[in-house]
């Protein structure tokens, strides 16, 4: 080739800039791609994640559907498909809630100082030990969280399988809600 350019006049150094500077500009514009290609196979090497698992990848949450080359796809529960490239995938953090099977349930709410904590536990105990979506082990508990200028800081756990997380935690939530106006104590349900 470098000889042909030669025989048009073109001079050999000239042509060999012009291809080191087309390698250059390539390269570039395939620095992304790459990056994102070398991601997908470190994931697919390490498998951090699979097909079904329910991740939090660069702030996004959802269920993995599809792990290519180039980015995972996941569906988060507003049924939004996310594609997330590779590159900043495989170097960032990753939080798999399926690995383990099992999700801790969290739920606060603050109440008046006034109120009888003792009466809230034995209300809430008997919502969540029942829950057929809570695991008996470890026992759910409720906790007087934090003690600040609104009221006192309650704190609602138990463990749930991963997939049956959220809807545990709307159902929970509910009924602890209707416990507590049922029982004339004045709340406020923080999101978890």
């Amino acid at each position: 080739m470098v000889f042909c350019a030669m025989i048009v006049g073109i001079r050999a150094t000239s042509f060999v800039a012009l291809l080191g500077a087309m390698g250059i500009a390539i390269g570039i514009a395939l620095q992304g791609s790459l990056s994102h290609f070398a991601g997908g196979m470190l994931l697919m090497g390490f498998k951090p994640f699979k097909v079904g698992d329910i991740i939090k990848a660069q702030d996004e949450t959802g269920t993995v559907k599809a792990i290519t080359v180039f980015n995972t796809i996941i569906e988060t529960p507003q049924k939004q498909i996310v594609y997330l490239p590779n590159g900043p995938l495989s170097s960032g953090k990753i939080i798999n809630y399926s690995k383990s099977g099992r999700m801790r349930l969290d739920i606060n709410f603050i109440v008046d100082f006034k109120s009888d904590f003792n009466k809230i536990k034995a209300l809430i105990l008997d919502i969540i030990i029942d829950h057929p979506l809570v695991h008996k082990q470890p026992s759910p508990n409720v906790y007087i969280e934090e003690m600040g200028e609104k009221g006192m800081k309650i704190l609602v756990t138990g463990h749930t399988n991963t997939h049956d997380f959220l809807k545990a935690s709307f159902d929970i939530k509910e009924k602890i809600k209707h416990a507590l106006e049922e029982a004339g104590i004045d709340f406020g349900i923080k999101p978890s």
